[in-house]
C-alpha cells in the first residue's frame, strides 16, 4: 500500500511522486528539494574551483549545511537528489581530508613563504592557525582520528615556522638598530634570539653554528660599548 512520507497518508490508489510524496506534501515539499538540490550542486563546484582559503571555507559550510536539510528529509523515507544526500556527506568526508591536506597545509608550506618579511610570515602562520581552528568550531568533523593526526601535523609545521621566524625577526631587527647606531638596542634583541636558539634547540639543525655566530656578534657590539 503506497503511503506519503510526509503526511502519512495511505491508500491503495494513492499516487506517489519521485519524491516518495502525495500530490499535496509534492507541491509544498518537491519545489524546495530542487533549490536545496541545485544549492547543493553549485556548493560542491565551488568548493572544488576555489583556490582561496576564506571563500573555500564560506563554501565548504555552506555546502554541508543544504546536505543536512536534505539529510533531515531521507531519514523520513523521502527521496531528494541522486546521488543522495548521505551519499554526498559520505563524499564530503573524503573531500575533508582533501580540503585539510591540499589546500591548508599548501597553504602553510608554500604561500606562506612567498611574503618578503618574517614579520609578514609569522603574522600570516598565527592568522592561518586560527582560520583551521575555526573551521573545527563550525564544521560537522565526520573524520575525528583522521583530522586530529593532521592537526598535530599542521600544528607542528606551524610551530616550526613560528619558532624560525620570531629568530629570524630578531635577527633582522638587530642588523637594522647597528646599522642604526642603536648598538643597546640591537644587543638586547641578539640576546633574544640567542635564548631561542638554546630554548628550542632541537628545530635548528645548524643552531650551534648560529649561537657561535649570535654570541660573537654580541661580543662585537660588547666591545664597541667598552665592555
Amino acid at each position: 500500500m503506497a503511503q506519503c512520507k510526509s503526511c502519512g497518508k495511505k491508500g491503495l490508489f494513492l499516487s506517489l511522486s519521485k519524491y516518495n510524496l502525495c500530490s499535496e506534501c509534492n507541491q509544498k515539499i518537491a519545489p524546495k528539494i530542487k533549490e536545496i538540490g541545485a544549492q547543493v550542486i553549485k556548493g560542491k563546484e565551488a568548493i572544488e574551483r576555489t583556490e582561496n582559503f576564506e571563500d573555500k571555507f564560506f563554501h565548504t559550510k555552506e555546502f554541508v549545511r543544504n546536505l543536512e536539510l536534505l539529510h533531515k528529509l531521507e531519514i523520513q523515507g523521502i527521496k531528494t537528489i541522486t546521488p543522495s544526500a548521505k551519499d554526498l556527506i559520505n563524499l564530503y568526508q573524503d573531500f575533508e581530508m582533501e580540503y585539510i591536506e591540499e589546500t591548508y597545509y599548501n597553504l602553510c608550506q608554500k604561500e606562506i613563504r612567498n611574503y618578503n618579511t618574517y614579520k609578514e610570515k609569522l603574522k600570516s602562520l598565527r592568522e592561518l592557525k586560527k582560520h583551521f581552528e575555526d573551521y573545527k568550531a563550525g564544521n560537522k568533523v565526520t573524520k575525528k582520528k583522521e583530522l586530529k593526526e593532521w592537526q598535530e601535523l599542521i600544528d607542528l609545521e606551524i610551530d616550526f615556522d613560528t619558532i624560525h621566524c620570531s629568530y629570524n625577526q630578531f635577527v633582522d631587527e638587530a642588523k637594522k638598530l647597528e646599522k642604526d647606531g642603536d648598538v643597546i638596542k640591537a644587543k638586547n634583541i641578539l640576546e633574544n634570539a640567542f635564548e631561542i636558539l638554546v630554548k628550542e634547540e632541537s628545530t635548528f639543525e645548524d643552531g650551534a653554528d648560529l649561537r657561535v655566530e649570535i654570541n660573537e656578534w654580541i661580543k662585537k657590539i660588547e666591545n664597541k660599548l667598552g665592555k
